[in-house]
């Protein structure tokens, strides 16, 4: 594709879109690392020589509105999917054929939403519409027209890959914008009220002193932990640390989880958060003890 080409439609996808700034990212497909620029409309256009230098090096190019924007990304959809997409009311304002049958599609909603908003309307329409879930969140990348898709998986016959192509870009907000916008904010109050109660429960649930007879009398409790003078008060770092020490233990995860939740949690946000905070721990340490082993 030349460069004139290329400029021609990345401004139409670019239109299509209607953010005033957006993120580029240049994902290295050796090292894998992905470099991300935030530039207006003009400097995207001005960068397109720069970007097929590096396209033709072998990195993919990226595209995504910075945040907040009135868009979402449905990823992965192949033809029939797109198009039942459409039927339903859900029409793209851009799409792009990442490589041959596999689309992209930005749907316009134009309304103003938080993070968990977005991201709870993405995996909704995803599910819908047999999209990538895994893709389905508020900061996902969108391929941008005009470059080569250099997947190895892609790489055809010639030897060549095939070009991320803009197949629609008419910018229109779909059909059902405010019906589902607002499906995920009730979907997401849903979950807040649901992972309220469940901190509650493991609130509730938690007992930081054992009887005698317990198997577990010998062992330290999370208060021993965060009570100990080697964290300075470090909640998080004495949590982390109680969570080691108790997979390590083979206490079960729900009565760590349990431990983890027994204090206010309140300063990391609303229960989604609350609920991360746990989770995202009890990750760490799981990864911490089974590095250990190995």
């Amino acid at each position: 594709m030349s460069k004139n080409l290329t400029s021609v439609n990345v401004k139409r996808q670019l239109a299509a879109l209607g953010a005033e700034r957006f993120e580029v990212g240049i994902l290295d497909a050796i090292t894998d690392k992905m470099l991300i620029r935030e530039w207006d409309v003009p400097t995207v256009i001005k960068a397109v020589p720069y970007l097929r230098h590096k396209n033709s090096e072998g990195s993919h190019i990226y595209i995504r509105p910075v945040f907040p924007h009135g868009l979402v990304l449905v990823d992965d959809l192949d033809t029939p999917s797109l198009s039942r997409m459409t039927a339903a009311g859900f029409q793209p304002a851009c799409v792009v054929e990442t490589s041959p049958g596999n689309f992209q599609a930005w749907l316009k909603h134009e309304q103003q939403v938080s993070k968990a908003e977005a991201t709870q309307l993405a995996k909704s329409l995803a599910s819908q519409f047999d999209g990538d879930l895994s893709s389905a969140d508020w900061r996902h990348f969108g391929r941008l027209c005009g470059f080569v898709n250099c997947k190895d998986k892609y790489r055809q016959a010639s030897g060549f890959f095939p070009f991320s192509l803009l197949r629609e870009a008419s910018g229109n907000t779909f059909d059902n914008a405010f019906a589902s916008v607002e499906q995920a904010r009730q979907s997401l109050a849903s979950e807040e009220v649901k992972l309220q109660e469940e901190q509650q429960r493991r609130r509730a649930a938690y007992t930081p002193t054992r009887p005698s007879s317990s198997w577990r009398d010998h062992l330290r409790s999370i208060d021993d932990f965060r009570s100990h003078p080697k964290y300075g008060g470090d909640l998080h770092r004495a949590d982390l640390a109680y969570c080691v020490y108790a997979i390590s233990h083979n206490i079960p995860e729900i009565d760590i989880a349990q431990a983890l939740a027994s204090r206010d949690l309140k300063h990391k946000g609303d229960a989604h958060r609350q609920h991360d905070y746990v989770e995202r721990t009890l990750e760490k340490a799981r990864t911490h003890v089974e590095g250990r082993g190995r």
